[in-house]
């Protein structure tokens, strides 16, 4: 992994050849890609009063045993709800300001989210009490936990990444980055690799072993908004605002194909498998694409706003998608179970 993201060629020429490359190597989006519009579960959240407007999702997340989801948006709230019968199991109160980020922790018993208050918020997920906050410097925007579930990585507005014990909070590593704003972390499943991207357009990478940088090179001309290790480690994905979706080879640091997505900007990603994954954007609709033969092969379509948070149950087939249409939509990827369009109004009439 010490040659992960070597930097190979100035921006200049990375420019001129990626620019090439989009024209040779480009997978367009198939315009006969079907379509499913029947989610199996659509979730409208409720305003916190009833002054107040339903809050748009900026982050998802599902519980790694399938049976968990858990939300955030700009009403400063964390919920966490049962996949099984959509009831809200906690409402977590603590954050100031608009929450950006949650994420469950591998063993699914800690919940960490961030926001536009500065803070990391722990969280027992069984409880629902809050374990410890972690205080920052600027927003925080994106959290990553390592597969080990042994290191959380924290970053946003400021120019560097904090990584804390995944399970006392206690400060580990601060890495310095040439981003301020990074809008996505990821270590890769061995946790020997942290990633980060952002405003820059570049990829960042450091080997987390002694914490100094082992890559960074120009990825794509804007924002980079979301980027993901394949499960087996072998690929990262990155997409962003140039509404393009990029496939690297994890080990060598070389793009291996362009995806030019639908035009819009592309604010999400997962994978659902080593070779799908899907996007989510401006454009309101989820695409899925298989990474072998390049192509989109499915649409989701539903949402009235922007697809800005997406989250993968690969044992049973389930993609979720929230929106800043105020809703989360759950869909069968496999097509196991037939789809209907129950609609639960998720608000604390629901608590248990």
């Amino acid at each position: 992994m010490t040659r992960l993201f070597a930097p190979r060629l100035r921006r200049a020429t990375y420019s001129l050849l990626s620019l090439l490359g989009l024209g040779l190597l480009t997978a367009m989006v198939r315009a006969d890609a079907p379509q499913d519009d029947k989610p199996l579960r659509v979730f409208q959240l409720a305003p916190k009063t009833p002054e107040d407007t339903p809050p748009v999702i900026s982050s998802v997340t599902l519980s790694h045993d399938g049976r968990m989801l858990a939300t955030c948006g700009d009403d400063h709230l964390v919920r966490i709800w049962s996949i099984a019968d959509g009831k809200l199991m906690h409402e977590l109160h603590g954050h100031v300001d608009w929450v950006r980020c949650v994420l469950f922790s591998p063993d699914d018993r800690t919940l960490a989210s961030a926001g536009d208050d500065r803070r990391v918020r722990l969280w027992d997920v069984g409880s629902g009490q809050e374990l410890r906050t972690l205080v920052h410097d600027e927003a925080v925007y994106t959290v990553a936990f390592s597969q080990d579930g042994r290191s959380l990585a924290a970053a946003g507005f400021e120019k560097s990444i904090r990584t804390y014990d995944g399970h006392t909070g206690e400060l580990i590593r601060i890495y310095e980055s040439p981003c301020q704003d990074i809008r996505t972390v990821a270590f890769s499943p061995t946790s020997a690799t942290l990633a980060a991207a952002g405003r820059d357009g570049q990829i960042h990478t450091w080997n987390t072993a002694d914490g100094n940088p082992s890559g960074g090179w120009p990825s794509h001309p804007k924002r980079i908004r979301a980027m993901a290790f394949s499960f087996d480690g072998n690929v990262l994905a990155s997409a962003g605002e140039d509404r393009t979706l990029r496939i690297w080879n994890a080990e060598k640091g070389d793009e291996t194909f362009t995806l030019a997505g639908p035009p819009s900007k592309l604010l999400s990603l997962v994978f659902c498998g080593n070779d799908r994954l899907a996007t989510g954007g401006s454009d309101n609709k989820v695409h899925l694409w298989d990474l072998t033969t390049r192509q989109e092969i499915r649409q989701f379509v539903g949402h009235k706003g922007s697809v800005t948070a997406l989250a993968c149950d690969c044992n049973n087939g389930l993609l979720v998608s929230g929106s800043f249409d105020t809703t989360v939509r759950v869909w069968q990827i496999n097509r196991v179970l037939e789809p209907d369009s129950t609609t639960l109004r998720l608000d604390s009439d629901n608590l248990r």
